[in-house]
């Protein structure tokens, strides 16, 4: 009981200690500032694969990314929650959910 207090009282502390330069950190990627050197160029390599091109969408456009992107997802959720019972990692051997309740 006593190390479980201890444990979540550092835990507490440590998110605590690094919330500024976490915040600092975000304000500046977010900023579109190119402080983040580090991943800036694994982030360009990443946009060519995906076919990202670097201008700002209208709303229009905004609005259809995000109902395909939703959708996949709820793609990728359905399948997973269908095929449960054959996926790896499922040490219960729990089985597939019925389409009602995916």
């Amino acid at each position: 009981m006593l190390i479980s207090l201890i444990a979540m009282v550092l835990i507490l502390v440590l998110i605590g200690l690094s919330l500024k330069p976490m915040g600092l950190y975000m304000a500046a990627v977010f900023s579109e500032s190119r402080l983040d050197r580090a991943f800036f160029p694994i982030e360009n390599i990443v946009y060519r694969l995906a076919g990202i091109k670097r201008q700002q969408q209208t709303w229009k456009q905004f609005l259809i990314s995000m109902l395909l992107f939703n959708m996949v997802i709820l793609l990728f959720v359905y399948l997973i929650f269908r095929l449960q019972g054959v996926l790896p990692l499922n040490p219960l051997h729990i089985t597939g959910m019925d389409p009602a309740l995916a």
